[in-house]
């Protein structure tokens, strides 16, 4: 009889009959039903998988093609979007939302990657996207800030100053914009930036040696340095160019 009890201890314990089965049981260790841990389960799935989306908008390179960007990036974002807890539609148009962070960083890199996978590649957007992550940036805008790109490109693309009412103007602010007496290099580079984009608002493209020039014309006397750079055969591209002048 002592040898059968002995034997029927184990199967006691691994029968879950025991005193240590409540202690073990998911629900009572988390306090949740098994159908909340399923669900809790679910949303991580769900967070996971937008991390291997990417949202097709139509490839652009500068302000003439932003109205339709916004339009399918829109769209796709309301199309792909699971998560009731933010609408992210509301959060790209900047309406203020409250809901868990998570949810905030998974929608700001869908947003980041469908803007960055639909820039040209050596296009104004392209350009302005790498010189935005430099240090220095005015603003800066660090990898997977989605909605911070894209206000980056709002104001870019659709905030025309008094000085694009016509392409005259425009080329003529272009053409004589000049360093102001305490502007600093990275505050005179978002200007001439700025100059580039209403030109191109206009359908008026600049080419990149005209865009060198002209950094390198209107810099101060004590940037003697960049001037120098400017002119190098080897900076044979704007963000280069920048990146020297700021620093």
């Amino acid at each position: 009889m002592s040898g059968g009890a002995a034997r029927g201890r184990p199967a006691t314990r691994g029968g879950g009959t025991g005193s240590r089965s409540p202690s073990t049981s998911p629900s009572s260790r988390k306090g949740k039903s098994p159908m909340a841990q399923f669900m809790d389960m679910l949303s991580k799935a769900n967070l996971k998988d937008e991390d291997s989306k990417t949202i097709k908008i139509p490839p652009f390179s500068d302000g003439t093609e932003w109205d339709s960007v916004v339009f399918e990036l829109e769209c796709g974002l309301e199309k792909y979007w699971k998560h009731d807890d933010l609408d992210i539609v509301e959060y790209l148009q900047g309406i203020t939302q409250t809901c868990d962070p998570e949810l905030i960083k998974k929608a700001d890199k869908i947003i980041y990657n469908a803007l960055v996978n639909a820039s040209k590649r050596d296009s104004f957007a392209r350009k302005q996207i790498m010189a935005s992550r430099h240090a220095d940036a005015v603003p800066q805008v660090e990898r997977n800030q989605g909605l911070k790109l894209f206000n980056l490109f709002q104001t870019i693309f659709t905030g025309k100053s008094k000085n694009t009412a016509n392409l005259p103007s425009a080329q003529n602010n272009f053409y004589q914009i000049k360093m102001l007496a305490k502007e600093a290099a990275k505050d005179y580079i978002a200007r001439v930036d700025t100059a580039v984009s209403d030109l191109a608002l206009l359908n008026e493209k600049v080419s990149n040696n005209s865009w060198r020039y002209i950094l390198a014309n209107g810099l101060r006397s004590d940037f003697k340095v960049s001037k120098m750079v400017c002119s190098s055969v080897k900076m044979d591209t704007i963000l280069l160019l920048k990146l020297k002048t700021k620093s």
